[in-house]
């Protein structure tokens, strides 16, 4: 399964400001990496690079990936996605209500194949969330924009009981630091509009399903306390003005009965190293099966990070938004 499905997802969750009138159009490209920083120089050859580029005017988004080579065009006035294949020179369609239904019934059916495998495994599993988040009140120029830094850290408590007795734990914080644009100028204003916008348009798609109970017992290991915690990550979000040049998330392990240094894990203290390869693996291969982390000291053993570059304001021709003449239709599948 592709993860494209959630990408729209994050525009729900986007910070929103006032609404301007609509004008000119912005191009940026984007480049998203992953580093495990976990399996020390290992790591660093297994870090990964992807790279789009983006358009918006109006009410119409359009994202190309290279690799793949596709594109995710996000039509707010007649509220649907539409996924170009250009490899295959193919699309489909489809509205916001019917994406967000088969989200539903895609994280739903999850949940119950879930619930089932513990069932027949005899197995106690409990998961707990806490979110926060908050402006540092570090400003700097990021990216060739003027940025303010917010904060929000997420802690995963995990506690399971095998079918031989068997009782696991574990801690892991996953810390997004983001640094939000606070200048007035016109690109930074249309995609605060659009984000507005898409932000209330999947919101309207999503009332009325189960989407966050569902995500919750999904995700939480059939624990609803992850809907909570997503519920409270959304709330929080809200107050976060302002359109993300950079962002950067963090999973972090934390010695047992230690509290988190959100300063270490967003770069204002020095890091130290993560143990080397062996260390890093069963590091990560602890946290993954929910087992003690043993860690001795704090470790990031993933980040990735989201970086805006080379924006740009332009009037941008309509037909960048439109399918291509020769596509042919297929049926809309989180597969495909």
């Amino acid at each position: 399964m592709r993860l494209r499905f959630l990408q729209p997802l994050v525009f729900v969750l986007a910070a929103l400001l006032t609404l301007p009138a609509f004008g000119q159009g912005v191009t940026y490209k984007q480049e998203t990496r992953m580093s495990f920083e976990g399996l020390g120089f290992a790591g660093r050859l297994a870090n990964q690079k992807m790279e789009s580029e983006v358009w918006i005017q109006g009410a119409m988004h359009r994202e190309d990936t290279k690799k793949p080579k596709q594109s995710t065009i996000i039509d707010l006035e007649n509220e649907r996605y539409i996924f170009l294949d250009h490899k295959e020179k193919t699309y489909s369609s489809v509205s916001f209500a019917e994406y967000a239904e088969k989200i539903d019934a895609m994280i739903e059916n999850v949940g119950a194949e879930m619930e089932a495998e513990q069932q027949d495994q005899d197995v106690r599993t409990n998961v707990s969330f806490d979110v926060d988040a908050g402006k540092t009140g570090r400003r700097k120029e990021v990216n060739g924009f003027d940025a303010e830094q917010t904060v929000m850290t997420m802690r995963i408590d995990y506690d399971a009981e095998t079918e031989e007795g068997t009782e696991v734990q574990g801690t892991m914080f996953v810390v997004t630091d983001m640094w939000m644009a606070v200048g007035d100028e016109d690109g930074v204003q249309v995609i605060n509009a659009y984000n507005q916008r898409m932000a209330a348009e999947m919101g309207e798609a999503l009332q009325g399903t189960n989407f966050m109970d569902n995500m919750g017992e999904a995700g939480g290991m059939m624990d609803p306390r992850l809907g909570a915690g997503m519920t409270k990550m959304m709330e929080e979000m809200k107050d976060m003005a302002g359109f993300a040049v950079q962002t950067n998330m963090h999973y972090v392990l934390v010695p047992e009965g230690e509290d988190l240094d959100v300063d270490a894990v967003i770069g204002e203290k020095k890091k130290k190293g993560g143990g080397g390869l062996l260390g890093g693996l069963q590091r990560m291969a602890n946290a993954a099966s929910g087992g003690q982390t043993d860690v001795e000291e704090q470790m990031t053993i993933l980040k990735t990070s989201i970086k805006v570059k080379d924006m740009k304001t332009k009037s941008i021709k309509t037909n960048r938004f439109e399918i291509p003449s020769k596509y042919k239709e297929r049926p809309f599948s989180f597969d495909s």
